[in-house]
């Protein structure tokens, strides 16, 4: 009986490792808010420490930071049909997205660090227009309307 215990000890301590701790205290992955269209050239996602090879299909999640190379350019779709794109040698940063319209929780917060990039909008700005805002090295934009183009040099 002793060996028993000890090897169904064993056992649920394997499967704590290999499933990891999120399985057992009930976390969940992180929700994708885009989903790059395309990519030309070389794009790249920051996610926390990791650089991540932009590809088309793959998800985008809050708080990631994209950066596009000299020939680099990508188009991202996001959950609520905001259409954003950047071209080459930009940066832009996802502060703060929430798409949730049933609980009255909808934000799109991005810090444009230098590139361009033109965005399209979606249903937030439609719902809530004071909680979409574009910020750059020299000044916040809200959005009102449908369409917006910005230019950071440096």
């Amino acid at each position: 009986m002793k060996y028993l215990n000890r090897w169904m000890l064993f056992t649920v301590m394997i499967c704590w490792v290999t499933m990891g701790w999120c399985g057992w205290c009930g976390a969940t992955e992180p929700e994708s808010i885009a989903t790059i269209k395309n990519v030309k050239g070389d794009v790249q996602i920051v996610r926390g420490e990791i650089l991540i090879v932009a590809m088309a299909g793959a998800d985008l999640l809050k708080s990631d930071r994209l950066m596009t190379g000299e020939d680099g350019a990508i188009g991202l779709i996001f959950k609520d049909n905001s259409v954003l794109s950047m071209g080459p040698e930009s940066e832009l940063a996802i502060e703060d997205f929430a798409f949730d319209p049933a609980a009255e929780k909808t934000s799109f917060v991005a810090n444009m660090m230098k590139g361009t990039l033109t965005y399209l909008s979606g249903l937030i700005t439609h719902l809530n227009p004071e909680s979409v805002q574009f910020k750059t090295p020299s000044a916040t934009i809200g959005i009102r309307g449908t369409h917006l183009a910005i230019l950071v040099e440096g």
